[in-house]
């Protein structure tokens, strides 16, 4: 990833924009199932008011079917009542006319007449009666009929089911409303990212053709150098740290021995150079320290002043 304040701005503004997102994202689903379970509810709560209703109309109906019986009855034998008391009526006053004219036998016969539609008014009006008594007791029933209990907390049922669905489908809409503004500035914020990144990526091409490869004057391999370098090194950076000679001999009379130094820091017997000893005649190997570990069995001066007799 490139080194860029800017970027990491850019990605960090990003980042909290999507996290803000991410929870509206959460805000809108937790508001959406609770819309969708308020909705199943509410469902519920119409089809159990229907029910309800659908059952109070059939009490209804068989109510009315009831009452209009009642009423054919009680008109049927009220009407029964008044012929039977107009009958009744006409026979004492023809009994009363027959008695007045000394007709006894045709007053007896009249007499019981009357009292035949008498007892069939008396009839009529316990039947009129027991009716009007049917209807009482139907009506008072269907005043208190449980069903319009359940239907009046039906409807306070579903009334509160639809107040909260309302109320939840406000939220949902609310952060619907949210989540949107928040994807539109989330897809700013990353297209802003992905130029700057962009950007970067060209920048960084523009700065690696800068580097070309050359030929090193000495060893021939190839190094790279850039085009904005005013005086651009020809030799190669091995080249460049490798000593002047590959090593150095110094041969002690003295001794008969050769000092060898190697290695060394742009000269062979520079800093961190290596060195062996050698029998000028024997060729034997006296003394060792090598560049990468300069620790050897023998001190320097032994080795030179003394031959030790051993071979290294």
């Amino acid at each position: 990833m490139f080194n860029d304040r800017e970027l990491d701005r850019l990605a960090a503004n990003k980042d909290h924009i999507y996290n803000r997102l991410k929870s509206a994202r959460d805000e809108r689903g937790r508001w959406g199932r609770e819309c969708t379970r308020l909705h199943d509810e509410l469902d519920w709560a119409y089809k159990v008011q229907n029910q309800i209703y659908e059952s109070n109309e059939s009490a209804w109906l068989q109510h009315k079917y009831f009452m209009d019986e009642c009423s054919r009855n009680i008109t049927a034998y009220h009407a029964e009542s008044d012929r039977a008391h107009y009958n009744m009526t006409q026979a004492f006053q023809w009994s009363q006319s027959a008695w007045d004219s000394g007709d006894k036998s045709g007053a007896k016969s009249y007499s019981d007449e009357g009292k035949m539609y008498q007892a069939e008014m008396r009839s009529a009006k316990e039947q009129a009666a027991y009716w009007v008594r049917q209807s009482q007791d139907a009506k008072y029933r269907f005043n208190n009929n449980s069903n319009k209990h359940d239907m009046e907390q039906a409807k306070a049922n579903t009334k509160r089911i639809k107040a909260e669905f309302d109320e939840a489908n406000i939220h949902l809409k609310s952060v619907k409303v949210e989540a949107s503004r928040l994807e539109q500035e989330f897809e700013t914020a990353k297209s802003a990212f992905l130029a700057r990144m962009e950007w970067l990526k060209a920048e960084n091409k523009r700065e690696q053709d800068k580097w070309k490869e050359v030929q090193c004057e000495s060893c021939k391999e190839k190094f790279k150098i850039h085009a904005d370098w005013s005086n651009p090194p020809r030799l190669c950076k091995k080249c460049k740290e490798r000593p002047e000679y590959d090593y150095k001999v110094r041969f002690n009379p003295e001794t008969g021995k050769n000092d060898i130094f190697f290695g060394g820091k742009r000269k062979a017997d520079g800093y961190g150079h290596g060195h062996a000893v050698v029998d000028g005649g024997s060729g034997d190997l006296h003394y060792l320290r090598d560049t990468s570990n300069p620790v050897s069995p023998f001190t320097r001066g032994e080795s030179v002043i003394k031959d030790s007799g051993k071979k290294i």
